[in-house]
């Protein structure tokens, strides 16, 4: 049986382009911050065991005064928080480019001929019309880079 992708939504060729932009890059942030809040939350429950566990044989090894076990529950937190972090963000992104792939690309590509635009024109518009850190502009980017070393054309040429 043949699985489909979700269809594009419709565009909208009287909203203007940096507008619509603005909406597609809005669409992958918040795929991206549903995601990244499971995966901070699941782990920080998944490092509350080995936490546990860090304190334990801290204990069982002999630490006994309370500022070398705060010391050592402060060091066990600090990396439950830094794996919670990195999660996070591993979901995120992947989260960002699953959306990108299976919804904000083939709306892109549905709108180049009912705006007369290229994708480059796409990417270049994008460049002027989101900050250098937004989620549209990143896989924009991507996606050329990735054409051109495709076609054995060097970055920066």
């Amino acid at each position: 049986m043949e699985t489909r992708l979700p269809e594009p939504t419709a565009v909208d060729p009287g909203l203007p382009l940096p507008e619509w932009l603005q909406e597609l890059n809005q669409r992958l942030s918040s795929a991206g911050a549903a995601s990244a809040e499971q995966a901070f939350s699941r782990g920080c429950s998944t490092s509350l065991v080995p936490a546990g566990l860090f304190l334990a044989v801290a204990f069982i090894l002999g630490v006994r005064h309370w500022v070398s076990l705060l010391l050592a529950a402060l060091v066990a937190g600090m990396l439950a928080l830094a794996w919670a972090a990195f999660a996070a963000s591993q979901a995120q992104r992947r989260s960002m480019e699953g959306a990108y792939q299976a919804s904000v690309l083939p709306e892109i590509m549905l709108a180049l001929p009912q705006r007369n635009l290229t994708l480059e024109q796409v990417r270049q518009a994008a460049g002027q019309a989101l900050p250098d850190t937004a989620p549209l502009r990143l896989c924009l980017e991507k996606a050329a880079l990735h054409i051109l070393t495709q076609h054995g054309v060097e970055h920066g040429e």
